[in-house]
């Protein structure tokens, strides 16, 4: 048998609080693609928190490449490091594994059930570049063309 108590202030879904707002380090992890109803592309972001008392945990965020959203995804691709020049043709695999600042805030939202739930928000101007200085800075390993080293 196992016995639990409960830390008084835990939320009932059990998860965890967002993050308090402000800005953090992260790297771009996994990004879902997919489609508005209008047939725009679009991209379900992961970033990771890279230091600091929040490290590892999750910021999620959506970019619309719609003309209206276009100054946003333009702001995130540039925070990574990209050189967009005209017309740039830009894959999530070229994000992925690179590091920005990300600025967040906390929103209410209503889940499925119809309860309050609080989560994170990436502010609307919320991608800068890493400053040289921060601590959390990397350059990750390049990826690998074929599977020629692997031992299996």
């Amino acid at each position: 048998m196992v016995q639990i108590t409960v830390p008084a202030g835990q939320p009932e879904s059990g998860g965890r609080q967002p993050l308090p707002a402000g800005t953090y380090c992260c790297t771009v992890g996994k990004i879902d693609v997919d489609q508005t109803r209008t047939g725009h592309e679009w991209w379900r972001v992961t970033l990771g928190v890279v230091d600091g008392p929040y490290f590892g945990r999750k910021i999620r965020d959506s970019l619309f490449f719609t003309e209206k959203a276009l100054p946003r995804a333009i702001q995130f691709c540039r925070a990574l490091g990209l050189k967009l020049h005209g017309t740039t043709e830009v894959t999530p695999s070229m994000c992925q594994g690179r590091q920005c600042m990300v600025s967040v805030h906390s929103e209410t939202y209503r889940d499925r059930d119809g309860n309050e739930r609080e989560r994170n928000a990436v502010d609307f101007e919320g991608y800068a570049t890493v400053p040289e200085s921060e601590p959390g800075q990397f350059t990750p390993p390049a990826p690998m063309d074929d599977d020629d080293d692997l031992p299996f």
